[in-house]
């Protein structure tokens, strides 16, 4: 199971509480601490502790990985 950790624009407390009770570990920022942090100290906290980034922000993560982060950025498409 993934550790997952909650990023600002993604935080929907629907569906952190889906995540946590479909089993997952769930951080999300506001309990980190991280709030407001830019998206590289977002991914820098999260890689440190081994967790999975949830965000709808995939463009800004994108543009991290161009500068040889080595991310695997997924999207997922809303079929609404």
């Amino acid at each position: 199971m993934f550790l997952l950790y909650i990023d600002e624009d993604a935080l929907h407390r629907g569906a952190v509480a889906a995540f946590r009770s479909a089993g997952f570990d769930c951080l999300t920022v506001n309990e980190a601490g991280m709030s407001g942090r830019t998206d590289e100290d977002q991914l820098v906290f999260a890689a440190a502790r081994g967790r999975v980034i949830f965000t709808k922000n995939t463009a800004d993560f994108q543009q991290l990985n161009g500068n040889g982060c080595g991310l695997d950025v997924t999207t997922l498409e809303s079929p609404c």
